[in-house]
């Protein structure tokens, strides 16, 4: 047996990517799985703050930076069982016993100076200040957002949608709950994302979402990696693709600063990671920053791990930001400190004076300059190549909405489209063989 052939050359170990690796090892194809850095995540990467890009570090005053695990795309898992998402992924996987996760305990609306924790149950919405009439028109808007109800009824702008609530009670569950970034969107999508909220509440405690401790996705994607490897895939980091000749129906792979070539049949990767030198086009920017902070973030009650929702223009960016954060008890930072992560979508030319529209937001958890011991602001673009090529590439479409969300679950779909179309199996098979071993 040829130790160098290999039925899958996979390109960079994002998410999608390290999913793929581990479903098709688990289904007994032979794969070769290469990274041109020194760790696994890829731009899903969750890292110690000395390995980051000092450039975008405004602020550093740690006297342990290495304690403190930094991720590069923090997201939440949905709770919803029964549906081919996130969570049923790693499920069906052995990669959970690999990991931890804690709940996200709070959903946080801030408008004009408070922050107002949101109910998402029937139990929450009886336990808040409103009105008793608000409440029972809140929770018949809940229970015919969650039934789907709203699918019946006309698709307009949530601009244009007339509520039986007090708008200003409508738009903090849009932006809170609903994690919308505008009123452009239409209500089916943005309620429909509400509904599947909902429906997974309660399933795991009282939570729509779950968060893996110990690194967030970056820590999921070493536990695919790891699966990966134990069901026979060679990993090589550190060594990027230096060539790619199709020959016949195999490829010929030569990776830069390493002696052996390798022959695969099928390549798997991302346009960006293959194809460096073509040019690209911006479809989408995501501002974004992450602190570190010497005290509780300064919300009253404080909770541990929220999500929490800015209206657009509450500080001056046109649309809403998003924040998350974590504490020591997820294990990646020491104790007394938390790590707030900050999210919007970009418009115009506003990157050119993030670090200024990103204060208000800061300012609003902190009480002192003092609280912060880092600080970094910067850009995520998310970019497309139009190439013409027979390498099945792994797709990334834009982050339209619920930046804490919404990427890990479309990534999750990717890998799934991808198994179905390079195994001619469908998606729910991902997985069978390890389950089927794990049963005997």
């Amino acid at each position: 047996m040829n130790d160098n052939k290999f039925d899958f050359l996979i390109v960079g170990t994002g998410y999608s990517e390290s999913i793929l690796s581990s479903a098709l090892s688990s289904a007994g194809y032979k794969c070769l799985h290469i990274d041109k850095n020194d760790y696994y995540g890829d731009n899903w990467a969750t890292l110690p703050i000395t390995e980051l890009d000092s450039s975008t570090i405004k602020i550093n005053n740690l006297k342990n930076p290495n304690k403190f695990l930094i991720s590069r795309h923090p997201s939440v898992i949905l709770t919803e069982r029964g549906k081919s998402n996130q969570l049923d992924t790693i499920l069906k996987s052995s990669v959970f016993n690999y990991l931890s996760f804690k709940l996200v305990d709070s959903l946080i609306h801030y408008n004009d100076g408070e922050f107002t924790q949101i109910p998402k149950s029937k139990q929450e919405v009886f336990k808040s200040t409103i009105s008793l009439k608000d409440k029972r028109m809140l929770m018949k808007l809940l229970q015919w957002i969650a039934s789907r109800e709203f699918l019946k009824e006309e698709n307009m702008k949530l601009s244009e949608y007339k509520p039986e609530i007090p708008i200003s009670l409508f738009y903090s569950l849009i932006y809170s709950f609903g994690m919308a970034i505008n009123l452009d969107e239409d209500t089916h999508s943005a309620f429909n994302r509400m509904s599947t909220f909902m429906n997974g509440h309660g399933v795991y405690g009282p939570s729509c979402f779950l968060y893996s401790q110990y690194g967030g996705v970056g820590d999921i994607i070493q536990g695919y990696c790891r699966s990966s490897a134990v069901h026979g895939s060679t990993f090589i980091l550190n060594h990027a693709l230096e060539s790619l000749e199709k020959c016949d129906s195999e490829y010929s792979v030569r990776l830069h600063n390493f002696e052996e070539t390798f022959t695969v049949k099928k390549v798997i990767s991302n346009a960006k990671n293959l194809y460096l030198n073509q040019p690209s086009r911006v479809i989408n920017k995501i501002g974004r920053a992450v602190m570190v902070l010497n005290m509780p973030p300064n919300v009253d009650p404080l909770p541990e791990s929220p999500i929490l929702g800015y209206p657009p223009m509450a500080f001056g960016i046109r649309n809403a930001v998003h924040v998350h954060w974590q504490s020591s008890t997820s294990g990646v930072c020491p104790p007394g400190y938390y790590i707030v992560y900050f999210a919007a979508t970009l418009s115009d030319n506003e990157e050119a004076t993030l670090d200024e529209l990103f204060e208000g937001y800061i300012n609003s958890l902190t009480t002192s300059r003092e609280d912060i011991e880092f600080l970094m602001v910067y850009v995520e673009e998310e970019r497309e190549i139009d190439v013409k090529t027979d390498v099945e590439l792994i797709k990334q479409e834009p982050t339209t909405f619920a930046p804490f969300v919404e990427p890990s679950e479309k990534a999750v779909e990717e890998a799934s489209r991808v198994f179905e179309l390079l195994t001619k199996r469908e998606a729910t098979e991902m997985f069978a063989t390890t389950r089927e071993k794990e049963e005997e």
